[in-house]
């Protein structure tokens, strides 16, 4: 795509990108564990809902059965 003679530095502009973005996260540090802390509290409803359904799986299938097995 680049033709190196003309920009020859080109293969360390993703390396000089990388090091700009982990020395912002560095130095604004509570901006990463507020943006960690934000995102837990959004996916915690989907935890929440997994784990119940988790629990309630087998007493849905016994009921599923003896549906099944009345309606036989």
């Amino acid at each position: 795509m680049f033709n190196d003679k003309k920009i020859p530095y080109i293969k360390l502009i993703p390396i000089i990108l990388l090091s700009f973005i982990l020395l912002r996260v560095v130095n604004d540090i509570e901006i990463l564990t507020t943006s960690f802390s934000v995102f837990i509290s959004y996916i915690s409803s989907f935890i929440w809902a997994f784990g119940i359904a988790y629990l309630l799986n087998p007493i849905m299938v016994s009921i599923e059965k003896n549906s099944i097995q009345n309606v036989l």
